[in-house]
């Protein structure tokens, strides 16, 4: 009885419509567009990251799922980047909400399915601008970059697996 008090099941004019997508194959092609669709955005956003983070700052290249996890070079005060990266109309989720304790202060979970790759880029720079307007330790410039693999432990708790990069100088 618990689901006909909350919405008396789904409609017929849905049900027909998964109908008709599974017998016509349209749901693989659907999954199949969408996969290309989101890995370009991943690819975006990776990309983005490369060469716009300041050195120090590291993040996921996930094999699963739709954030890629930053973690915050070294003096960045959370709470000042949020609200230098909300001055410049950036939003991410903060790690502290993937954690019952409290870790997760240096993760940005950053999600990359709603926005084209034009609005993916103003974005990852806007953020590298402002994470270093708040970093504490000045001189840490935009140098080269190299992949390495996280140490476990290292990463927020949810975080699908996934090689991570490093922005080193």
């Amino acid at each position: 009885m618990g689901r006909a008090v909350a919405d008396m099941g789904t409609g017929v004019v849905e049900q027909a419509a998964l109908a008709t997508l599974l017998a016509t194959r349209g749901l693989d092609r659907h999954l199949r567009r969408m996969r290309r669709h989101y890995a370009a955005r991943l690819a975006a956003l990776l990309a983005a990251l490369a060469r716009e983070m300041p050195a120090g700052t590291t993040w996921t290249e996930p094999t699963s799922g739709n954030v890629v996890w930053l973690t915050l070079p070294a003096g960045v005060d959370p709470e000042r980047l949020q609200q230098a990266a909300r001055e410049r109309g950036v939003a991410y989720s903060r790690g502290e909400a993937f954690y019952f304790d409290d870790r997760g202060g240096e993760n940005l979970a950053l999600s990359f399915t709603s926005l084209d790759a034009a609005a993916i880029a103003e974005g990852v720079a806007q953020l590298a601008a402002a994470i270093r307007e708040v970093t504490v330790e000045r001189g840490r410039g935009h140098g080269g970059h190299r992949v390495r693999v996280r140490p476990k432990g290292r990463a927020p708790a949810r975080r699908p697996a996934g090689r991570s990069v490093d922005a080193a100088g």
